[in-house]
């Protein structure tokens, strides 16, 4: 089967805007998330000040390489008009502007059809770096996108909590986006590496739990949620006409639910209570293979919060989870998204998938 090429997501709705304007829209929303979560669009530091942090150099050079890939992007689709690279580059141009730090806007680079000349850097990249442009190739673009999106999902490991969620999201969408190429192109794009769940081997557990309360908070939920996900996909397997593959995928999920309770037991903390059966929505049941592909956009939004809040204990993990759920989620209905794992229409996650705390029990002892 060709994969698609890479599209934003819209509303699907009568009446609604265009995808261009749609992109557009999505700014406004995931900067209002970033004030509210407290993370800030940080600005660097002005000539002659403290010396920028590894988190403010991280997003700086995630917005220079989103710039350059967008007039890349750009300049291929003058060329292959209906190879997808118009839509990649409005999509890269989105999450440039998204990424800008504040006092930016977003308008060096890309509005002037310059590069930053930053190339796939790290943080140490800045906005200063030159370096001349060679002629754009899809195999060239391709090998610049891999890097971004492996770049920025390794900075997102390190970067403070909510810079680090838009640095996974980027760098998860700028994934998919170049494994859609890929597969278009006949080129390999190598995929990122993922963190494994430590299952603590430590001492006999005692009347107090280990690690931190937001560790073992996200780890419950998440073997709710991916416990859910396993009956979700079973479901889906006896009501579709090709159930391997969704039967494959349920074990993958349940793999990683069981991943979850061991961690949770390496910290003495009481295993998650699953229910025998969940309550699927009518429109789940109507049209399962939709249904699947919400869900996987679920687990993103998911997996997007735990890597904001879930602790550094559990972020590179928390990190390749929202890039399996964005590549499932892709290749299950084709769209690609600029900031998938983040809410845009509201800026909460549902009550059951929160890890704030609200919805999930931490009694402590097993």
């Amino acid at each position: 089967m060709t994969t698609p090429p890479p599209r934003q997501r819209i509303t699907g709705k009568k009446g609604a805007p265009p995808a261009g304007f749609r992109v557009a829209g999505l700014l406004v929303p995931v900067l209002v998330f970033l004030l509210v979560t407290g993370a800030g669009v940080a600005a660097l530091s002005p000539r002659g000040g403290p010396e920028p942090s590894f988190t403010e150099r991280a997003q700086q050079a995630s917005a220079d390489r989103a710039r350059d890939l967008a007039a890349d992007a750009a300049v291929l689709a003058a060329s292959a008009p209906t190879a997808g690279y118009a839509d990649t580059a409005e999509l890269l141009a989105a999450q440039a502007r998204g990424l800008a730090p504040a006092g930016q806007g977003g308008a060096r680079g890309q509005d002037s059809g310059t590069r930053s000349g930053t190339g796939s850097g790290g943080p140490e990249a800045t906005a200063e770096s030159t370096g001349p442009a060679g002629p754009v190739t899809p195999a060239g673009f391709l090998e610049d996108l891999t890097a971004s999106a492996g770049r920025n999902l390794s900075d997102a490991v390190k970067a403070e909590p909510g810079i680090a969620r838009l640095l996974a999201s980027v760098g998860s969408s700028q994934w998919q986006q170049a494994a859609s190429l890929g597969a278009l192109l006949g080129l390999p794009a190598e995929a990122p590496a993922a963190a494994a769940l430590d299952a603590a081997d430590g001492p006999a557990c005692t009347d107090e739990p280990r690690g931190s309360a937001e560790q073992r908070r996200a780890l419950l939920s998440a073997v709710r949620t991916e416990d859910r996900a396993v009956y979700a996909y079973e479901v889906a397997a006896a009501r579709l006409p090709d159930p391997e593959n969704l039967l494959a995928a349920s074990r993958e999920h349940a793999a990683v639910a069981a991943a979850a309770t061991s961690a949770l037991a390496g910290l003495c903390a009481a295993p998650a209570p699953v229910p025998s059966a969940y309550a699927l929505a009518p429109e789940f049941l109507a049209d399962p293979a939709a249904g699947i592909a919400q869900l996987e956009q679920e687990l993103s939004v998911f997996y997007g919060s735990v890597v904001g809040s879930g602790g550094p204990e559990l972020r590179g993990w928390a990190v390749g989870r929202l890039t399996t759920a964005v590549q499932r989620s892709f290749a299950l209905d084709g769209v690609t998204e600029p900031f998938p794992g983040i809410p845009v229409e509201e800026q909460a996650l549902p009550a059951a998938e929160s890890t704030d705390g609200s919805n999930a029990e931490d009694t402590g002892k097993p």
